[in-house]
């Protein structure tokens, strides 16, 4: 760690430091904004931002250029190039190893723009904890875990590093989708989200869109996997370590406005889902038919069934879809943007 300190209640004590990454395909309409939001949130006096680390993947307009902008009046920023486009996987394994040295990274997707003050939010369950750099993660038979009562984050895994020992290892952020629910697409987004909502609040998964983790805790991920956030959240899981989620952590971000974007999208989760079944065994909890169908009924109400019936119509052909696609062999590794979320802006707009 370095020694840049802090005094706190008459002792020096060692900063916490953060580091932010990024990984960018084309995302001129957002980037900027997204580092500018990043650079200005507030921090506790014990936290220093390191770096923000925006690794611009085969990208064809002006991403890069905005970054070097921003990079030349704040050097905090740095940017990594991949002339050619690899990945997700390959996106993050840069950041991962250009963050060593750091104590907690924040992972955001370059389509989102975190609320105030949400990256101190999804920090804080590290700095709660006695020490962020001693001990060593309980190694639990079996590395799913069994939620309880949490008064800080309520139900989440806060307890169970409480009552069995168990350290964090990451923290989940709750992603805010900014269409107009007025709309079809629009509610089905809003619909998701609001799932993962009430899910995670029992089972804590991570989401892509906006996470913390311990620096060291996973080094390297496999290259040719699709979810990089699902794949993270099996190995801390599998190393002893605790998911929290952090509801108060909220980065605004858009869902996809047409069918075939929505489709696209939500083929590509399943099958991310399907692949990391294959290779660990591991199923998230958003994946449990069961579960799902529990929330969607709290969710549903007489105005909202035709939206409610819409979208999960959607949603199955995109199983089936993801299914057969997954079981040929086709595996979207370095898949498609999806058009439609990357007009955050617009949708910060309407909002106003």
């Amino acid at each position: 760690m370095r020694a840049n300190e802090h005094v706190s209640g008459g002792e020096r004590t060692a900063k916490v430091r953060l580091s932010v990454g990024i990984p960018a395909h084309n995302e001129e309409r957002n980037i900027g904004s997204l580092l500018r939001n990043v650079l200005g949130q507030r921090l506790s006096d014990c936290v220093e931002l390191d770096s923000v680390i925006v690794v611009v993947s085969g990208c064809t307009d002006r991403t890069a250029e905005i970054v070097e902008e921003i990079a030349s009046e704040d050097t905090r920023v740095r940017l990594i190039r991949e002339e050619k486009r690899r990945g997700k996987a390959s996106a993050v394994n840069l950041i991962l190893k250009e963050s060593r040295g750091c104590d907690i990274l924040v992972m955001l997707s370059a389509d989102n723009i975190p609320t105030a003050g949400s990256i101190e939010e999804i920090i804080k369950p590290f700095l709660h904890e006695s020490s962020l750099h001693e001990s060593k993660p309980f190694l639990h038979k079996s590395f799913l875990h069994k939620s309880g009562e949490c008064a800080e984050h309520r139900n989440c895994d806060c307890e169970v590093v409480r009552r069995i020992g168990w350290r964090i290892g990451c923290v989940s952020g709750r992603p805010l989708p900014v269409n107009d629910n007025r709309t079809l697409f629009g509610f089905a987004s809003h619909l998701l989200w609001n799932l993962h909502h009430l899910i995670s609040m029992r089972y804590p998964k991570l989401t892509g869109e906006f996470y913390a983790m311990r620096v060291g805790i996973v080094d390297r991920l496999p290259t040719n996997i699709v979810n990089d956030d699902l794949y993270i959240e099996y190995a801390v899981r599998r190393k002893g370590y605790a998911i929290v989620y952090a509801d108060k952590a909220k980065s605004l971000m858009r869902g996809p406005e047409t069918l075939g974007d929505f489709i696209r999208q939500r083929v590509r989760v399943h099958i991310g889902h399907y692949q990391i079944a294959g290779m660990t065994g591991y199923r998230p909890k958003t994946t449990s038919i069961s579960d799902t169908i529990r929330h969607l009924i709290a969710l549903t109400s007489f105005h909202n069934m035709h939206f409610i019936a819409a979208s999960a119509f959607f949603e199955m052909i995109a199983r089936i879809v993801a299914f057969f696609k997954f079981h040929s062999g086709r595996i979207p590794v370095m898949w498609m943007p999806v058009e439609t979320t990357k007009t955050l802006q617009d949708g910060l707009h309407q909002r106003q």
